[in-house]
Parts: C-alpha cells; sequence; structure tokens
C-alpha cells in the first residue's frame, strides 16, 4: 500500500472515530437526562446534552458541524424513544437538541470564538471567554423556550411560566455541564495559587476542604436551625478557587450547587420551603449556576493575573536584557552618546562621552565651562561658542539638525576637535520636555590628516614645480643651442648638464624624503637591541669626511635597526649640512640614561636655530628661517625624526638653553629611546594631547 493512502485511510479513521464518539457521548448524556430528568412538559433530556452538544462543536471545524448537527439530532430521539417512547416526543427532544445549539454556534461564530484556532486551544480560557459563551447560553436559552412554547405542533403548548422555567433550565445546566465537560476536555491547567509541594499537606488542605464543603452543605440546607446560611458555601468556593485548580475548584462548586439541587427536589432546604414548586426550581438550579460562576470567575481571574505577572516577568526578562545588551554597546562604542533635555538635564550618557567632554558633564547636566575652566569651546573658525549656540541648543529650538565641528581648547590651544551630531527625539504625549540625542565623535585625527593632506599637496605642488621648471627651462635652452651646434662648446654643454641634473637631484631627494616620510609612520617595528655608537660611527664615515664627529661609547638602545639608522642619518646630515660656509663641521654624540631609556643629543657647531622657531621645526614641510634661502630642503628631515621617536615611544627636543645669537654656537637636537622591549606606540597623525 502506498504511504499516501495510508495516511488517508488514518485520518478517515480518525474523523470515524470522532464522530462514533461524539455520537456515544451525546446518546449518554440524553439517556440518563430522560431517565433521570424526565417531565413531560419539559423535555428534560436537553439540557445536560446540550452543555456536552456545545462544548465538543466549539472544537469542530466548519466542515464538521452538519454531521455532528445530525448525529445529535439522532442521539436524542433514540434516546428519547427508549427511555421513554413516542415518536412525537422523540421529534421533540432531537429538535429542542438541535435548534438551540445550532443558534449558540451563531452566536460564538458572530463573537469570532468559533471556529477556534486551534483545536487544542481551551475553550475558557481567560475571564473574557466567559462573555460570549454566556451570550451563547442565553440565545439558547430563548430558542429553547421558544420552541417549548410552541410545542413544534406535537405536543401541547406550555404557558408563559412553563416557558421561563424551561429556558432557566437550559441555561443552569447547559452551563453548569457545558463548563464541566469544557474544564475537563481541555489540557490540564495550573494551580491557581501555590500549594505546598509536600503531599500530606496538599491532601490535608484537600481534605479539609471537603469537609468544610459538607458542613456547609450541611448548615445551609439540612441543619434543623434553618438559618439562612447560604454564605458558607460561598466562602469555600472562594477558598477553594484561591487555593486549587480550575477543574477542582469548578467541580466542587457544581457539587455543591446539584446537592442543593437534590436536596431541593427531597423537600429539603431553604429553596424546598417555597410554596411555589417552580419557583423553587428555579432558586436551585440559579443556586447551581451562582455556585459555578463564582468559582470559575475567581478561578479564571486568578489565572488571568497569574498570565499577566508571567508575562510581565517575561517582558521584564526581555527588557533586561535589552538594556544589558544596548548597555554594553553603549559602553564599548567609541562614539560619545547623550540624550539631552530642554531644561539640559542628561536622560543618558555613556563612558565615551564623559571621556570626550569630562570638563562639560557633571552627574546629571550638560553644560560649558565656567568662567575660571582653562577649557573653551569653539567653532570650526576658532570662534568661541556660547549657551545658544551649542548643538544641544540648537537642535532643542528648531534651528538645527545635523552635525558640526567643535573644537576643545585648553588654555587657548586646540586639543580635540569633536563632530557633534543633534537630532531630535519624538515628544511623548505625558511630557512635553523636548529631548535630542547628541553623539560625539572624536575627528581630530581625521581633520588634522585633512589639513595634513591639503597642506602636503600645497608643499609638494610648489616644491616640486621649482625643480620642473628649471629642467623645463633649460631643456628649452638645450634645444635652442641645439638648433645651432657649431656655437655649442663642451663648457656650456657641461653647465647646462649640470644644471638639469641638480634640478632632477633635488626632485630625487624630495621623493626620497616624502618615501621615507611615509615609510616612518607605517612600517612594522622590527625591535632589537641596537648600538647606537656603532651606526653613529657607520653613518659619519659615509658624510664629509672633513667632518669631526665624536661619538659616546656605549649606547645601547631597543628598537627598529632600520628607522633608528634612518633618525640618526636625519640628524647627523643636519648637524653636518647647516654650517658657515668655510668651517669644519664639529658634531658630537652622547648619551645618559638609566635602566628605562637613554636621553640622546647630538650638538653641533652650525648656524643654529633661533629660540622662536625651535619649536616648530619639527612639523611637516617647515624650514627655518636661517636656511631657506641659503640651504637646499624640503621640510620633512626633522618631521621623519619626530615620528621615528614617537612610533618607539620617545620624544624629541631642540635644547633650548643652546641658542645661536652668534655664528657657529650651533644646536644640540636631543631626543629619548628605550633601552629595553615595550609595547609599541600607535602614533596618531595629529599627535595631539588628550584632555
Amino acid at each position: 500500500m502506498k504511504p499516501g493512502i495510508r495516511v488517508r485511510d488514518s485520518s478517515r479513521l480518525r474523523a470515524a472515530g470522532r464522530s462514533v464518539g461524539f455520537f456515544l457521548a451525546s446518546f449518554g448524556a440524553s439517556y440518563v437526562g430522560a431517565l433521570t430528568f424526565y417531565e413531560p412538559a419539559q423535555i428534560s433530556l436537553i439540557w445536560p446534552l446540550s452543555g456536552v452538544a456545545l462544548v465538543w462543536l466549539m472544537t469542530a471545524t466548519p466542515r464538521q458541524v452538519v454531521p455532528d448537527l445530525l448525529l445529535l439530532g439522532l442521539a436524542a430521539a433514540l434516546s428519547v424513544q427508549l427511555a421513554i417512547g413516542g415518536r412525537d416526543l422523540a421529534l421533540v427532544g432531537a429538535a429542542l437538541a438541535v435548534a438551540p445549539t445550532l443558534a449558540m454556534l451563531a452566536v460564538l461564530r458572530r463573537a469570532g470564538h468559533w471556529p477556534r484556532r486551534s483545536m487544542s486551544e481551551p475553550v475558557l480560557q481567560t475571564l473574557q471567554d466567559l462573555v460570549p459563551f454566556g451570550g451563547a447560553l442565553v440565545v439558547g436559552g430563548l430558542t429553547t423556550a421558544l420552541l417549548r412554547a410552541s410545542g413544534l405542533g406535537l405536543l401541547e403548548p406550555s404557558g408563559l411560566a412553563n416557558a421561563v422555567l424551561t429556558s432557566v433550565r437550559f441555561v443552569a445546566w447547559t452551563f453548569t455541564i457545558g463548563t464541566l465537560v469544557a474544564i475537563w476536555v481541555d489540557r490540564p491547567h495550573q494551580r491557581t495559587a501555590p500549594i505546598s509541594t509536600r503531599r500530606r499537606v496538599r491532601l490535608l488542605e484537600w481534605m479539609l476542604t471537603t469537609l468544610g464543603a459538607v458542613w456547609a452543605v450541611w448548615l445551609s440546607f439540612v441543619s434543623e436551625d434553618r438559618l439562612p446560611a447560604i454564605y458558607p458555601l460561598f466562602l469555600v468556593v472562594v477558598w477553594a478557587s484561591l487555593r486549587t485548580s480550575l477543574r477542582v475548584a469548578v467541580s466542587l462548586s457544581a457539587l455543591i450547587g446539584l446537592a442543593g439541587v437534590v436536596l431541593t427536589l427531597a423537600r429539603i432546604g431553604p429553596f424546598a420551603a417555597v410554596t411555589e414548586p417552580r419557583t423553587g426550581a428555579v432558586l436551585a438550579q440559579g443556586f447551581v449556576v451562582c455556585m459555578v460562576l463564582v468559582a470559575l470567575v475567581l478561578s479564571l481571574s486568578l489565572r488571568d493575573r497569574h498570565s499577566a505577572l508571567a508575562q510581565a516577568e517575561r517582558e521584564g526578562d526581555i527588557a533586561r536584557d535589552r538594556a544589558a545588551l544596548l548597555d554594553a554597546v553603549l559602553t564599548n562604542i567609541e562614539e560619545g552618546i547623550l540624550v539631552v533635555q530642554d531644561d539640559d538635564q542628561i536622560m543618558l550618557g555613556n563612558a565615551a562621552s564623559q571621556h570626550l567632554l569630562p570638563h562639560l558633564l557633571d552627574a546629571s547636566a550638560f553644560k560649558l565651562p565656567d568662567a575660571h575652566s582653562p577649557h573653551t569651546l569653539t567653532s570650526a573658525d576658532g570662534n568661541p561658542l556660547n549657551y545658544d549656540s551649542l548643538p544641544t541648543r540648537l537642535v532643542l529650538t528648531n534651528r538645527y539638525d545635523g552635525a558640526r565641528d567643535v573644537g576643545v581648547r585648553r588654555n587657548g590651544k586646540l586639543t580635540r576637535t569633536l563632530e557633534v551630531k543633534a537630532t531630535n527625539l519624538p515628544t511623548h504625549s505625558s511630557d512635553d520636555h523636548a529631548r535630542a540625542v547628541v553623539t560625539l565623535r572624536d575627528v581630530t585625527t581625521e581633520r588634522e590628516e585633512r589639513s595634513e593632506l591639503e597642506a602636503f599637496a600645497g608643499v609638494v605642488a610648489h616644491d616640486l614645480a621649482n625643480p620642473l621648471t628649471i629642467i623645463v627651462g633649460w631643456s628649452e635652452a638645450l634645444l635652442e643651442l641645439s638648433d645651432d651646434s657649431a656655437s655649442l662648446d663642451a663648457t656650456q654643454l657641461r653647465e647646462l648638464a649640470g644644471r638639469l641634473l641638480g634640478a632632477s637631484s633635488h626632485m630625487q631627494m624630495f621623493i626620497n624624503d616624502l618615501l621615507a616620510y611615509t615609510l616612518s609612520r607605517h612600517d612594522v617595528l622590527q625591535s632589537t637591541t641596537v648600538d647606537l655608537s656603532e651606526m653613529c660611527r657607520s653613518i659619519s664615515s659615509l658624510r664629509d669626511v672633513a667632518s669631526h664627529v665624536d661619538i659616546g661609547a656605549g649606547i645601547q638602545v631597543h628598537g627598529d635597526a632600520a628607522l633608528l639608522r634612518q633618525l640618526l642619518d636625519n640628524l647627523l646630515a643636519n648637524a653636518m649640512k647647516y654650517t658657515v660656509p668655510g668651517s669644519t663641521p664639529q658634531v658630537s654624540v652622547t648619551a645618559a640614561g638609566d635602566h628605562q631609556q637613554v636621553t640622546v643629543s647630538i650638538q653641533d657647531n652650525g648656524i643654529g636655530i633661533s629660540a622662536e622657531e625651535q619649536d616648530r621645526v619639527f612639523d611637516d614641510f617647515f624650514r627655518a628661517s636661517t636656511v631657506r634661502s641659503t640651504y637646499r630642503g624640503t621640510g620633512l628631515g626633522l618631521a621623519i625624526c619626530k615620528r621615528v621617536v614617537s612610533r618607539h615611544g620617545g620624544e624629541i627636543w631642540v635644547d633650548h638653553s643652546v641658542t645661536a645669537p652668534e655664528p657657529n654656537h650651533g644646536t644640540r637636537v636631543c631626543f629619548t629611546i628605550p633601552t629595553g622591549p615595550r609595547q609599541e606606540h600607535v602614533l596618531p597623525a595629529a599627535g595631539l594631547p588628550v584632555v
């Protein structure tokens, strides 16, 4: 047999089993009702039958309803025929079973409670489910009363009182039986309140609850004092609803109500004392509904409360997880994040914002530095910002929405450039405060690199244009002379070639310096122990033989040999180059230090650097005024030296105690280099200090 055939056969078997089960349940309920509650005037079998049928059909699909209703009518007719006899009674019983059930399903469909989204979904899941359930019962009761009052042409029509009694009985028994069936066919419910996990304690509590119910029934119905003491029964039901499951509470309340009905039929209890029997019956059956309804309302209310608390706890866990995640993101993000209110209160701020603006933020407010603070805030053009021109104030007053640069200065010196982006946040209806989210990003390096690139482009264009102009000019002169080869002698040819070679050499030197400038920043350090004394001797031997270089012995450092050689080559070249014409360069290399770092000093007898320019000679492309017109250069040599030293975690400077009021007084350049291994220092492009 093919797998598909087996699946279809299995589905048909399940459908057939469901139909057989429903028919047997309907027949059993109606047969018991017919034997137990039969009254020719009311056809009482429909009440337990309708309760079972309603719950059963609420779990059915629309396609299953028609066959189930046919089975329901057949079961009702057959049970009446077997238990009582009579074709007319059988037809009336079938009509009174099918018509109210169909009316109740129509009400539930209108309310959106049928068909159910899931067959396993409980019929009575929340307290709100009681509203359509109760409405369906009322409509079913009215339908029953109308049919019974008319007699359907098969029985003698009943009066209004009998019709009302029929309707009340229908609602009472359908509600009771239907509720019991609904809670027992649904999946198990949890207890509405925690009971001790000890089995003996649970048994003792249930025994006491049962004894309390028996005592309350005896006191209310059997006691000879005949006290109007119905309230103890409600106390027992309330206690059971608070301390047991929905099934136990509703079942206990139904048993109490049924006990009241049985005792009333036996002419025992307060309801039996009513002169009119029908009125007593209505009161007794209303008592059953009240018992079940109290238990159901309390149990479902508590279950809704526990579900709401559990949902709130789950949502709280989710919110805490999200808050922890957000906190982790805000803590680890490099950009500063602030949420500022229009009264300058900080609603949210991360650690980066405190680091970027430590002097502007206190525990709760965003503010400008006071008059005694060394810090100031400026715009991109350097003008100080006032309170109304802060980006937060601009966006909160709807005058600005975007990003702008803000400079942070200390004692007038720019220390950091921040890109500040402020955006309005939606205003909550419960709070009329305007809020803005502020993003702070440190763009110091980026802005310095941009400025450096602009300066670099300008200097490159200028310094390469000069030798190119020379090359082009003398090349044109050479071409003109070549037209008259008779006037071109060897002396002129050598002079022109020398000028072209000189201009080309200058371009080559400039390009080499640019390459060295780049490599001094990006090359990975290959640190090792380096003998600076031996390296200085090797470099000086390749330079001017007429120079006199005095090198201290045993200068040992730890660093990248290639970069350190570039450093010493630049410093020694400058010391030998910038001398008064006709004088012999005198260079002295000395060192002093400890186990952590060595301070190396290179002293020369050159033309020196003015005191005003000593702090600027390490800037990119800067050349001192004393050398611009006399000596060739690119202004990158000392900038390369600064980068190499900074990469090693050291410092380089011109000794201010050595000035040059007279020629040949010279310059002393000092730098520090570690003597042992250490972590490479990451060099920012701007090299600005941290606030």
